[in-house]
């Protein structure tokens, strides 16, 4: 006879299912093609493996991007001279949950 409180009995495991990552090479050229068209240069990108990172600057302006591993745009950080916007979207990539715009000071 097999005794299914011992069966049973033991510690629960959680067990980690990840979702599929999206093919961030297009998503990253995507990204770069859209900002350059706005005319930024000088990009900067950084990947940890949870969120893509992607900063460009031109003469006056800096903006940065960062992405979740899905392609979805999380937050934008726009600084032009004195002026910083920041935006936070949900999940989505597309809906904005939040938009600061602040000034900053000149002596940072």
């Amino acid at each position: 006879m097999i005794q299914l409180k011992e069966i049973c009995a033991g510690r629960p495991q959680s067990i980690f299912v990840p979702r599929a990552v999206a093919d961030m090479r297009d998503i990253l050229n995507a990204q770069i093609r859209e900002i350059a068209a706005e005319g930024y240069a000088d990009f900067s990108i950084r990947w940890n493996g949870m969120t893509l990172m992607i900063e460009a600057r031109d003469d006056r302006k800096t903006i940065r991007r960062e992405l979740d591993c899905f392609g979805h745009v999380l937050m934008e950080k726009i600084t032009d001279l004195q002026i910083r916007t920041v935006r936070v979207f949900k999940a989505d990539g597309i809906t904005p949950v939040s938009e600061i715009v602040f000034e900053m000071p000149d002596d940072r």
